[in-house]
């Protein structure tokens, strides 16, 4: 490797409007700043400084994180990668920037444009003030012993080494493995997907089952190699166990449920309370957040139920502010004596602006604990871990005092983290550590296919790129699509099917989105959701001239955390937008008109006030108009479990249930005399009668395959002729990456920081 560094003032450019400022350590387009992370930042340093060369993972690791680390390097390095191309849109089909030389490591490829070669006699030298701020704080020390065990047999093999190893001190062993999910079947992170047992021996997590589409618990002891699924829980999320381990509560059709560990039938401890995120505290008190209450003033309340039934009780302060609610992610410390929160916070995706707060449970006094963090845990060594942007923190707490009392340093790296501030990992009292990398929730690269009604795919010859969102164009020659990760940076592109040739149409800025693309009835126009948080619905001429023009901006309340908007479905005359807005938790359902002065209105609430649910409130999405404007197909989980249903429309009235155990994104057939809607990874069929009296036959499986859903958005259309249908199909590598990491012992590393002074 170089080793001669060659010092420069100017920014490093590269691809006419790249550039890498290295005294500001900031990555530019175009003049402006792409949003990228210390750790993906200093790895593409490092590959520009040996441009044309293969660095290789080992190097990555040794120069990114040191030789002796305790971090999931491996996740670590990908993630980062991952990110890098995002902010550069390089694709890793056909890479202008960085090429992976598999099982080896990158090289950047992309010439520099200023005279720096950057070749292997030449080496950047960052400026010393940008190296202080970049600079992990585990640096300063890596003397300890480093154990990364990839199987549990390697313990086995070092019992056994007992009998002859000298006497001496005995270390825990920190031992890795991964937990798979079944191919077919993806977690369901969105409102809390997963726990562990407090004596780490019992895993449970949400899951999407793929034969019926529904998401249910899993029960998965740690010493054996498969999950069992806990009857009774469908439509589970939020899962927590009771201090004794002995109990599961979880969330599910609007009610805070409990089921026993050993097995036994689920039970209310709510009946109508609308729980989103719970903990149980060592008194049998369980906390959860409940959101907004009639009224409309407010955006969430703390409070607390005894676990074996009963009325909750409000424990959220008098005097809080707009800014510092909801609470959310609540954990109770293990004295009792206090409970820990994420407040406040302007983005609902990753919540790092907000607020981590300690409220004691005897005074309600609050205490302001970390500013720009979230999922907050303490645990046994005296430590608060924390998320922000993706990594996890540990920072000294005296859960006495409430109190943080010195410096916070990151303890890994990587951890999927997901609308309003979810992290999805979870530490037993007993020192494990088990959590998804932020790669495995996200949208991954798919290739675009057209399926027919038998199933046979034929892909349609486009790049494998980070697709979602297909929508077909009224002529059916063109499709709408976003290309990136709608929940992080995404932008609306159209492809034309018979030119093979695509067009960017949106630009957005970095950690902006554009997203769920729906052309106009007429096709000549694109509407789509963007601005701050995704409020906002604008259209824009379909071959991308002209300017975008706002149709309607949410302020249903101040949380941005609300009012999230997707277009779904537009009238046949052009006159009328269907749309739903919510919070990514709940849903409900808007008309827009699209002439005049474009007044928006609720279309269906079901027991909501404004965007959240109040008590007995459910979601329903995915509406879509019928070719002939009449009736209405939407999704609901009413019953417990998300349906399908057709109302009359613009004027509403008695309901058809069409799916029939489970069902989501209805979309019709261009002469409506059909009705698809996907159940699982099956897409089924269900005949109309339209004419005289509207009749609903029983749904029909046409094919089942593995293709791309989500639980926010519809990622399929159908063809004109109703034979063939658009479907995404994600790239074995991005599949294969469905696995938690667990990390046994992991708490004696913080141990090993207190030993070293590295804290």
């Amino acid at each position: 490797m170089a080793s001669n560094p060659l010092k420069t003032a100017d920014p490093i450019r590269f691809a006419g409007d790249f550039e890498l400022d290295l005294s500001a350590y900031e990555l530019r387009r175009s003049g402006r700043p792409l949003k990228l992370e210390r750790i993906p930042l200093e790895l593409l340093l490092m590959l520009i400084e040996h441009r044309g060369e293969l660095v290789t993972r080992e190097q990555i690791i040794e120069r990114i994180w040191g030789k002796d680390v305790f971090l999931d390097t491996e996740s670590g390095i990908n993630g980062a990668i991952r990110k890098i191309r995002q902010a550069l849109k390089d694709d890793p089909e056909e890479p202008r920037f960085l090429q992976t030389v598999t099982g080896k490591g990158y090289r950047f490829v992309a010439p520099l444009e200023n005279g720096f070669t950057a070749q292997s006699e030449d080496r950047v030298e960052v400026p010393a003030e940008s190296v202080a701020a970049m600079e992990p704080a585990h640096r300063s020390n890596r003397h300890f012993l480093s154990w990364v065990l990839v199987a549990i047999g390697v313990v086995s093999a070092g019992s056994a080494l007992r009998h002859w190893w000298p006497a001496g001190p005995t270390r825990p062993m920190i031992t890795r493995f991964t937990i798979s999910l079944p191919t077919a079947d993806q977690f369901s992170m969105g409102r809390g997907g997963l726990a562990i047992s407090p004596d780490g021996t019992y895993l449970v997590y949400s899951a999407t089952v793929s034969k019926t589409g529904t998401r249910q618990l899993y029960l998965r002891p740690m010493d054996r190699n498969e999950a069992a699924l806990i009857p009774g829980t469908d439509g589970a999320v939020g899962p927590f166990f009771s201090p004794d381990g002995e109990w599961i509560a979880f969330t599910a059709g609007g009610q805070l449920k409990k089921v026993p560990l050993r097995g036994g039938t689920p039970t209310a401890v709510c009946a109508k309370a609308n729980p989103s995120t719970g903990n149980w505290g060592p008194d049998g008190t369980i906390f959860f957040t409940e959101t907004l209450n009639p009224t409309g003033n407010q955006n969430g309340r703390l409070m607390r139920v005894a676990a074996a039934g009963g009325k909750p009780q409000d424990v959220t302060p008098a005097e809080k502010t707009s800014t510092e609610f909801p609470p959310r992610w609540p954990q109770v410390l293990p004295a009792g004596n206090a409970v820990l929160y994420v407040s406040g916070g302007t983005s609902a995706a990753f919540s790092d602006d907000a607020l981590i707060v300690a409220q004691s449970l005897k005074t309600g006094e609050r205490k302001i604990l970390v500013q720009g963090g979230t999922a907050p845990r303490y645990v046994s060594t005296g430590h608060m871990v924390y998320a922000q942007g993706g990594r996890l923190f540990a920072v000294p707490f005296d859960a006495g005092r409430l109190e943080v009392t010195g410096a916070a340093f990151p303890v890994a790296e990587d951890v999927w983290q997901g609308p309003g501030g979810y992290v999805a990992y979870d530490i037993s009292r007993s020192g494990l550590l088990v959590s998804l990398s932020s790669g495995e929730m996200g949208v991954g690269n798919r290739t675009l296919n057209w399926v027919d009604r038998t199933g046979t795919p034929l892909p349609m010859n486009a790049t494998t790129r980070l697709y979602s969102q297909p929508s077909l164009a009224p002529d059916g020659n063109r499709m709408a699509v976003a290309i990136g990760d709608p929940l992080r940076q995404s932008d609306i592109w159209v492809l034309d099917l018979k030119q093979n040739t695509a067009k960017q149409i949106t630009f957005t800025k970095a950690g902006e989105t554009a997203a769920a693309p729906l052309w106009t009835s007429d096709g000549k126009r694109l509407i789509y959701a963007s601005g701050a948080y995704g409020r906002s619905l604008f259209w824009k001429a379909a071959d991308g001239s002209g300017p975008e023009e706002l149709l309607y901006s949410s302020d249903l309340v101040d949380h941005p955390a609300a009012g999230r908007i997707m277009a779904t479905s537009c009238s046949p005359d052009g006159r009328l937008l269907v749309f739903q807005q919510g919070d990514l938790r709940h849903f409900n359902l808007w008309v827009l008109s699209l002439s005049g002065e474009r007044k928006a209105s609720p279309l269906l609430e079901s027991g909501f006030t404004r965007t959240y649910p109040v008590e007995g409130g459910f979601t329903r999405e995915y509406p879509q108009i019928s070719p002939d404007g009449r009736r209405l197909a939407y999704t609901s989980d009413e019953s417990g479990r998300s349906e399908v249903y057709v109302q009359p429309f613009p004027a509403l009235g008695d309901k058809w249930l069409v799916s029939a155990g489970g069902g989501a994104e209805p979309r019709w057939s261009r002469d409506g005399r059909q009705l698809f809607y996907r159940q699982g990874n099956r897409m089924m069929a269900v005949d109309m009668q339209t004419k005289s009296t509207f009749k609903v036959r029983a749904p029909r499986l046409l094919f089942e395959g593995p293709y791309a859903r989500s639980n926010f958005w519809t990622n399929y259309d159908v063809a004109a002729d109703g034979q063939r249908f658009v479907m995404l199909k994600e790239e074995d590598e991005a599949r294969a990456n469905q696995m938690l990491r667990v990390v046994l012992n992991w708490t004696d590393e913080l141990k090993n920081h207190i030993r070293t002074g590295r804290n």
